[in-house]
């Protein structure tokens, strides 16, 4: 009896240690998750990639493809809708659900044709909005119709086919991603810039902070710049800086109503216009939200913000040169205040700068035939021999260099941040514009 005592403690006490044991590696393995996967066309891809977003995508795992398949391994990540990517075109993905209850996904993926399809067999949530999705895409190939009555049919069909949808899955992400993306009746009327400015983001929940964890938010923006932006639609730089400026308030309002979206919405829309060059309307989007924004900014934001505002104060029109001393042709010393000329124009370059490689032989070949115009080039180059090779190629220009980089002093005056940037002086040597491109300011009509 008395050995009998004794082992009922140490038993009780194994089964304890074994069922922490347990619960422990259960516990690790829900923190990860295994998405693996059979492409039908072995030899078309050699890698995948898992992106997560916000303000740019960022890669959080990666698999080699070998005979069509891959096994993609991810520690613990916020649930929400990841992007698998798999090919350079932006068709080339597959979005995936990962909501923090399966552990493992398989994906049969069918790439033999331009829009990949793509069947789940052990995800219930994903498989049911991949195969809405697809039920979608052939609804809307059936709204390429004439009449009024065909159209309104298909509508009725989506209506009814959303609606049955939402209500089953109202609680999950299948569902969330569904309301965000309705299908569009109202295309035609989408092609009209006026319209498309205020109603391009009807049906979104913009105010939605969980959908920062989703490319939703990522694409509806770039797909509304896009549109501007697409040359088959010609709209010049006045036009697009214009709606540009409307799709800004539009957008700024939709999302300005969580502190979350609206900091994403600036942050975005700021990254985007400095990568097309859109100086008009990154200017509208800083000086008229930037006050709002700020305080969701951190430390990095904030003082590549504050460098903004600099520059738009120090190239506003009307602005007086800031004088610097240049050296002519036959390398005598003068002032660029005392230049004759009935306009100048100031670029600032740099020999490394592969955008400035385009735009500075343009320059050149056109200040060859206005010599009423002086062009000034002025140089963040450092190496000496650098500038005097760049310098050589460019005869018909005046140089300016120091060697301080961006430290140097014109680029400080002008609060100069990329390279090339190009301002236009009228005859009294104030500030016409700014550009980011000699090609737009022959678009302005300034050189006329």
């Amino acid at each position: 009896m008395v050995a009998n005592l004794r082992k009922t403690p140490t038993i009780k006490m194994c089964f304890l240690v074994l069922f922490l044991f347990v619960n422990l590696l259960l516990r690790a393995q829900s923190d990860s998750i295994t998405i693996a996967g059979q492409f039908s066309k072995t030899e078309a891809v050699s890698k995948v990639i898992m992106k997560k977003f916000g303000v740019g995508s960022f890669e959080i795992a990666a698999s080699p493809v070998k005979n069509g398949r891959f096994d993609i391994k991810i520690g613990k990540i916020p649930s929400g809708v990841y992007r698998m990517q798999f090919g350079n075109s932006n068709s080339e993905h597959i979005d995936i659900i990962i909501n923090g209850r399966e552990s493992n996904l398989f994906l049969e993926i069918s790439n033999n044709a331009s829009s990949p399809s793509v069947n789940f067999t052990n995800s219930q949530e994903n498989k049911i909005w991949h195969d809405y999705k697809q039920k979608i895409v052939q609804l809307s190939q059936r709204m390429n119709v004439k009449d009024s009555s065909s159209f309104q049919k298909v509508e009725e069909e989506y209506m009814a086919m959303s609606k049955a949808f939402l209500k089953k899955n109202k609680n999950n992400w299948a569902g969330k991603m569904v309301a965000n993306q309705p299908l569009r009746f109202d295309l035609e009327q989408l092609l009209i810039p006026e319209y498309r400015d205020l109603h391009f983001w009807d049906g979104l929940d913009a105010s939605d902070a969980s959908l920062l964890n989703t490319p939703i938010f990522v694409d509806q923006i770039f797909s509304y710049v896009k549109f501007y932006l697409d040359p088959k639609n010609s709209f010049t730089d006045e036009v697009r800086a214009r709606h540009f400026m409307a799709g800004t308030a539009a957008i700024m309002e939709r999302f300005g109503k969580n502190p979350e979206t609206k900091k994403f919405a600036f942050q975005f829309l700021a990254s985007g216009f400095q990568q097309v060059g859109e100086e008009q309307a990154l200017q509208f989007l800083d000086e008229n939200y930037g006050d709002l924004a700020e305080q969701c900014m951190n430390e990095a934001d904030k003082s590549a913000f504050e460098m903004r505002l600099a520059s738009y104060k120090a190239t506003r029109p009307g602005t007086p040169i800031k004088d610097f001393i240049i050296k002519d042709a036959n390398g005598k010393q003068q002032s660029v205040k005392m230049l004759a000329a009935a306009k100048t124009i100031i670029v600032f370059y740099a020999s490394w700068c592969p955008h400035c490689n385009v735009e500075m032989p343009k320059i050149n070949e056109w200040a060859a035939s206005h010599p009423e115009v002086a062009v000034v080039a002025v140089s963040l180059d450092k190496e000496a021999g650098e500038f005097q090779k760049s310098s050589h190629s460019y005869p018909n220009l005046i140089f300016h260099c120091d060697f301080k980089g961006w430290e140097s002093q014109p680029a400080k005056d002008y609060s100069v941040m990329v390279t090339p940037t190009f301002l236009v002086f009228d005859s009294d040597k104030k500030i016409i514009g700014k550009y980011g491109s000699f090609s737009k300011i022959v678009a302005s009509g300034q050189m006329q």
